[in-house]
């Protein structure tokens, strides 16, 4: 066995969002996070991970993102982006595809009017 300690996150990612996105997958893929062009995907997640990993994001950012984010933007920098173009409030492009989360009252998303 080796005494080398393993580093979860790269440090060469761009931006803070960057860095959060590899924190989360890390956790949630229990490997090394080498570069913030690792596919989400091509690094051994799968759907039940991305819904894990796309539930820790929204917790982590405080805001609504639809599961197909990870799945229209499957690397760490393409996922980083998305993710502060809808904290912006930029993002009505991202996640098109992907339908409204349904509300507690069963109305579909807020503002579906």
């Amino acid at each position: 066995m080796s005494n080398e300690s393993v580093q979860p996150i790269a440090s060469g990612l761009a931006s803070e969002t960057e860095k959060a996105v590899a924190e989360v997958w890390s956790a949630v893929l229990t490997k090394e996070i080498s570069s913030s062009d690792d596919d989400f995907f091509e690094v051994g997640g799968n759907s039940m991970l991305a819904t894990l990993a796309i539930y820790q994001l929204r917790e982590r950012f405080d805001i609504e993102m639809p599961l197909m984010l990870i799945f229209e933007n499957p690397t760490i920098a393409e996922l980083a982006q998305a993710i502060d173009e809808l904290a912006q409030g930029d993002g009505a492009e991202v996640g098109e595809g992907a339908a409204p989360l349904a509300q507690p009252d069963g109305e579909g998303a807020p503002d579906d009017r």
